[in-house]
């Protein structure tokens, strides 16, 4: 069902335009987990077209492997045999764990009924996990389920994983990620797993505090022009009408 819906609803252009930024974003971010975790295998959970996979095995992690609808088929950047059609709003499990799951601006395409499975989903297959989700008013192509960090985390902890808010702060700035990226990016952490919990712990930060609700200045700017242009748009036929009529009565 959610493969044929999808299929309706992301055009050849939605992926087209995509494409461009997710690559760059992948590129300057993956480096930095590939720092923080030293993994050697990857899942991405809703990868789309595969172009953070596409990155990762650039990299020079080969042991990779994304999941998603069976409509990202025919839009992949990476091989067949590295894709797994799954619906990602139903449990799975895909026989193996991984060193680093990864989920990028996912979470808020499926509906909210469905957000405990999906990160059941994702804590499945790693005890490391690096999780970007639209935050509310962030806009897009059918979010249907945007909330604030502290619902994604809430939903992590209730499965022993906790959350580490420290690398959104590093690249907050950098413009050369998409900016949804530098807002929603948290990473969690299986409590059950110490020696990766002390890791994460050496690069943790002072506040603010974890899964921070937080907007990007780019974001609220971007929105609030959308705003002030609808609203221009409704108000200018009005005022229109009403200097004509001050005309005639001139």
């Amino acid at each position: 069902m959610r493969g044929t819906i999808l299929s309706n609803v992301y055009s050849a252009q939605f992926f087209d335009d995509q494409r461009g930024g997710s690559l760059r974003s992948a590129a300057i971010i993956l480096p930095y987990l590939v720092q923080i975790f030293e993994p050697t295998s990857l899942l991405d959970v809703g990868c789309g077209q595969g172009t953070w996979l596409k990155s990762a095995m650039s990299l020079g992690l080969h042991d990779c492997f994304g999941v998603d609808g069976a409509w990202a088929r025919p839009v992949l950047s990476v091989p067949q045999e590295v894709f797994g059609a799954c619906d990602l709003s139903a449990p799975f499990d895909i026989g193996r764990t991984f060193d680093l799951a990864i989920s990028m601006e996912v979470g808020e395409h499926l509906a909210a009924e469905c957000a405990d499975t999906f990160v059941g989903n994702i804590t499945r297959h790693a005890d490391a996990v690096v999780f970007s989700a639209a935050a509310p008013f962030q806009g897009g192509v059918h979010h249907v389920n945007e909330q604030w960090p502290s619902y994604w985390a809430e939903k992590f902890a209730q499965r022993g994983y906790r959350c580490f808010d420290f690398l959104r702060w590093r690249i907050w700035n950098d413009r050369r990620i998409a900016v949804w990226y530098r807002q929603n990016l948290l990473i969690f952490a299986n409590r059950g797993n110490p020696d990766l919990i002390r890791r994460l712990e050496a690069y943790e930060v002072e506040p603010p505090p974890a899964a921070a609700a937080v907007i990007h200045p780019e974001i609220w700017h971007a929105v609030m022009n959308s705003k002030s242009l609808r609203l221009q748009r409704l108000v200018s036929p009005a005022l229109q009408s009403v200097r004509a009529l001050l005309r005639k009565r001139v």
